[in-house]
């Protein structure tokens, strides 16, 4: 039984995920005081807005941050 739980487990941990993913800009570095390589852009991940930076300094690092807007006093996702 102990066998048969595991491997059910990861049958259900395992799997594709797929989201409709598209750049909408690239944001120009004129506007980010940065490293010359470092990147920034604006991307639609499943009707919602997000930040993808790429920042390029001793360890290379990547960082997304989802955009908002007030709605009716609420703040909720800002969509594409």
């Amino acid at each position: 039984m102990k066998y048969i739980s595991i491997i059910l487990m990861s049958l259900f941990l395992v799997g594709n995920s797929n989201a409709d993913t598209r750049i909408l800009e690239e944001i120009p570095k004129k506007k980010f005081n940065t490293h010359p390589k470092d990147r920034a852009y604006l991307v639609c991940i499943d009707g919602y807005k997000f930040i993808y930076t790429y920042v390029f300094v001793k360890n290379p690092s990547s960082t997304m941050t989802q955009f908002f807007e007030e709605r009716d006093g609420k703040s909720l996702p800002a969509k594409c």
